[in-house]
């Protein structure tokens, strides 16, 4: 698709996260997703054994049998696709344990139990919590696509003003990956982000937008109790830092089974630009 100046940066692409984004009403924080009454959608980056393994399996099964998916490493997920992409640089801008993107829908009721039993890594939280929760919840400033962006920051800016969670998992919820009744399906979406990417990277955010979302991230009907338990009805001139990273090595930093996602500090859980 050719290039059209007057659509990069400034394009309104309807029915898509980034026209919610350029919204002046988005809340501040709320969880956006692909997602229906049964499952919502969550995605991770891995290396292109595990992602093989995984999707010919529908199951993490396969590569944690194969050795090359760990049962005990804290792993992220995330709905935010561009959070996804921005984290392994559209499975092509960073490095090989990356290369592929899977796509996971979860169970939605299981997946809004999980959150139940999260410890959050901003406000008072203590950093032992952190340390001993087997699932954290960061709110991270959202992405969203920029094809005039800084190389580092791989065709995406962030959004102050607008929130996107992060969920770490370790322990038994890393267990949960393994649960075919959470884990309903395992799609390689890698295609969608390499070609999001290639139109990004001439200017076409609509072609991106289109590439990159099968279907719209909306705004979850997240229960009230759920809300409390995630802190949603904060505002931004309210939030308070993160959970600081104590001194844990670069080495230390959570790899899931060669996959890194995002950049949670194992045991402190610090995933991307915490604010």
């Amino acid at each position: 698709r050719g290039h059209n100046p007057s659509r990069t940066r400034t394009a309104k692409v309807e029915n898509t996260l980034q026209a919610e984004i350029m919204s002046t009403t988005i809340p501040f924080r709320e969880i956006r997703a692909i997602y229906d009454e049964d499952t919502v959608r969550v995605y991770q980056a891995y290396s292109d054994e595990i992602a093989e393994l995984a999707v010919a399996a529908n199951s993490f099964e396969a590569p944690a049998k194969a050795g090359c998916w760990s049962k005990t490493r804290m792993t992220w997920i995330k709905p935010s696709a561009v959070w996804m992409a921005y984290r392994c640089g559209w499975s092509q801008m960073k490095d090989n344990r990356q290369a592929r993107v899977l796509a996971l829908d979860l169970s939605r009721s299981r997946f809004e139990t999980l959150l139940m039993s999260a410890t959050l890594s901003h406000g008072v939280t203590p950093v032992g919590d952190c340390k001993q929760s087997s699932v954290v919840v960061q709110w991270d400033p959202e992405r969203e696509m920029d094809p005039a962006a800084e190389r580092k920051q791989v065709l995406t800016r962030a959004v102050r003003n607008v929130r996107s969670i992060q969920i770490g998992l370790r322990g038994d919820a890393v267990l949960m990956l393994l649960d075919p009744s959470f884990v309903v399906r395992i799609t390689d979406v890698t295609s969608h982000f390499r070609q999001a990417a290639a139109l990004l990277g001439a200017g076409d955010v609509d072609g991106a937008a289109e590439a990159l979302w099968p279907s719209p991230e909306r705004p979850m009907v997240v229960p009230a109790g759920l809300r409390d338990a995630l802190d949603m009805a904060k505002q931004a001139a309210d939030v308070s830092p993160a959970v600081p990273p104590t001194a844990t090595s670069e080495a230390d930093r959570s790899v899931e089974g060669g996959a890194i996602e995002g950049d949670a500090i194992e045991g402190v859980a610090i995933e991307g630009d915490a604010i």
